[in-house]
């Protein structure tokens, strides 16, 4: 279907005048808009100074390897945007999301990302990324029509890892603390008592 009269687009570049049509069409050809998000991640990536984008998954698989459930996003510029996460209904409301969720956003720090954004919508699963301590950073009101989207956010610069790694070498030091002060309570003792006997 066209969509209005040809536009003259003008080549500053060259200085020719090119006659180009503009098409409305309801179904592209899949290749074609592939095309266009090339071009664009390739101008992006160029602008941006950093690589092109790197998938990352997570997939759940029943005992016959069926996918049940899964995650998959891209990891760009130290962030992980999350695309997509699914469960089969049957195992839904089992924590199999949650799950699927905590271990991408460890794959994603584990690769260099320092948070993880998503836009979910309201009949999706908001609660799910609230609950897992999700920050909302955005909403888009009418996102469908009378509902609303929202985005949000998780930092990933705190790695459970080293917060563990820190109460362990904290309670390593208490408890080095905790003998020093009772060595020095039995010296103290100690000399109290000699003193005492050399009187």
């Amino acid at each position: 279907m066209t969509g209005g009269p040809p536009a003259i687009v003008t080549s500053a570049t060259h200085a020719t005048r090119a006659r180009v049509e503009l098409t409305v069409e309801d179904r592209p050809a899949p290749a074609e808009t592939a095309a266009l998000d090339e071009q664009v991640a390739v101008f992006t990536s160029r602008a941006a100074r950093f690589s092109r984008p790197c998938p990352l998954a997570v997939f759940a698989r029943d005992d016959s390897g069926t996918v049940v459930g899964g995650v998959h996003g891209w990891m760009w510029g130290g962030c992980y945007e999350l695309v997509s996460l699914w469960v089969d209904e049957p195992l839904r409301n089992r924590g199999l999301g949650t799950s699927l969720l905590i271990e991408a956003e460890r794959a994603a720090r584990l690769r260099g990302c320092q948070q993880v954004v998503v836009l979910t919508h309201h009949v999706q699963a908001p609660d799910l990324y609230r609950r897992t301590g999700y920050a909302l950073v955005g909403k888009v009101t009418d996102y469908p029509a009378g509902g609303a989207a929202y985005w949000f956010r998780k930092r990933l610069d705190r790695r459970p890892e080293a917060v563990v790694r820190r109460l362990v070498r904290g309670v390593a030091w208490g408890v080095v603390w905790a003998t020093l002060g009772l060595v020095g309570l039995r010296e103290a003792a100690a000399a109290i008592a000699r003193r005492r006997a050399h009187r």
